[in-house]
């Protein structure tokens, strides 16, 4: 079986082609990064067909430009340059092609004419239904404008899963959003993504802080605003709260935080690090939080969990999946700033059920949660599908 998966930055699918590559069904890669990048994966050069001036417009976008409406319209000039760059150089030989959702409606026609298997991969929810939270989320806040998820991206990737012969998500939570847009379940295809077990570990903690932790983005989707009332409303001894991400400070948010009454007392933004830097900041810390109003999966959480961490998540959250309410984690309403409360008390007032469900997240990781997990279960998709037609 020859599979072919393409990238538009980085994402889950590089972490994809290197479980290909191990099972020796990896024929291409097609990404925007340059060739080198993938070496970091284990993927020889002869495997990698690099379109590296649509990502170095993109990374010069993200640093420099400040004009959000041109941002914006660059950003989907670059998409769909990539996705029709891509045509031009799949090869017919393939047998499954995988296409990152928002640059792959032209490669996926090509899979049609050619009888290639069509798979859109995505690693979100279905974005009209999470542009409809994060709508009715500044609605709340008196935030005049939501740009976040453009109508063009909406629309693009509704062609794709439509046209796709089969839907890679990342979740059920991911799954039951496609559901209530009508698409037929025997088409979408949950696989939970993976943590590097090299690169997250637990180490020593350095003192008796209880400390709490959130990474991501610093936006309304993370309802980063909720956990920040709940620590505030705590007020609990020997407690503090990091956040580590980028996008802060923001106006958005800054209305946001002063409309909650939000102070700032114990609460730390630490800013962005290199993924093989955040274990020494998970491992420092007690318990993680996630209470996203909308997340495909969130990948911090088996990352959290493999430094020792138990996590309290939204019910939104994709990797709710993986936890065992009480055993590694829990589960809260979104919105909910007295559910997050009441569970970062208990663990709090309970060091004891603390440290045993640290060390469940920890026994949690090694069974299934592995990109080698993600990978044999990738491989057994693949197989099914490819009997399939």
């Amino acid at each position: 079986m020859k599979v072919i998966t393409v990238a538009f930055n980085r994402f889950h699918i590089y972490d994809q082609a290197k479980e290909l590559n191990k099972h020796d069904l990896l024929y291409k890669l097609i990404t925007n990064y340059p060739k080198y990048r993938s070496r970091y994966f284990d993927i020889n050069d002869s495997k990698v067909i690099s379109l590296p001036l649509t990502g170095l417009l993109n990374y010069l976008r993200i640093s420099y430009l400040q004009n959000n409406k041109i941002n914006n319209k660059l950003i989907e000039l670059l998409h769909n340059k990539f996705s029709k760059n891509v045509v031009n150089i799949l090869d017919v030989n393939a047998d499954i092609i995988i296409f990152l959702s928002s640059v792959g409606l032209e490669g996926i026609k090509f899979c049609k004419k050619n009888n290639i298997i069509s798979i859109a991969d995505h690693g979100s929810a279905y974005q009209e239904y999470e542009k409809s939270i994060l709508i009715e989320e500044n609605s709340k806040f008196d935030l005049s404008e939501y740009s976040n998820i453009k109508s063009w991206i909406i629309e693009k990737e509704a062609k794709e899963f439509k046209n796709a012969d089969f839907i890679f998500l990342g979740s059920n939570y991911a799954k039951e959003t496609f559901l209530k847009y009508g698409y037929p379940e025997d088409k979408l295809i949950v696989n939970n993504y993976g943590v590097n077990l090299s690169n997250f570990r637990k180490i020593d903690k350095n003192d008796n802080m209880f400390r709490i932790i959130i990474v991501g983005g610093i936006n309304l989707r993370k309802g980063i605003h909720y956990l920040l009332k709940a620590f505030n409303e705590l007020n609990l001894n020997n407690s503090e709260l990091w956040v580590i991400g980028g996008g802060y400070p923001n106006k958005e948010m800054e209305k946001v935080f002063k409309k909650m009454n939000i102070n700032f007392n114990n609460i730390y933004f630490k800013g962005t690090f290199p993924q093989n830097e955040l274990y020494k900041y998970y491992s420092q810390c007690s318990i993680f939080c996630l209470p996203s109003l909308s997340d495909g999966f969130g990948m911090v959480v088996p990352q959290a969990m493999a430094c020792g961490l138990p996590v309290i998540l939204s019910e939104n959250t994709g990797a709710k999946d993986i936890v065992k309410e009480g055993y590694n984690g829990y589960i809260v309403p979104i919105r909910d700033v007295k559910a997050i409360k009441e569970k970062i008390l208990y663990l709090y007032n309970n060091p004891i059920q603390l440290k045993q469900m640290q060390n469940n997240a920890l026994k949690s990781v090694k069974k299934g949660l592995s990109w080698d997990d993600y990978g044999s279960r990738l491989v057994e998709n693949l197989k099914m599908i490819k009997a399939s037609k």
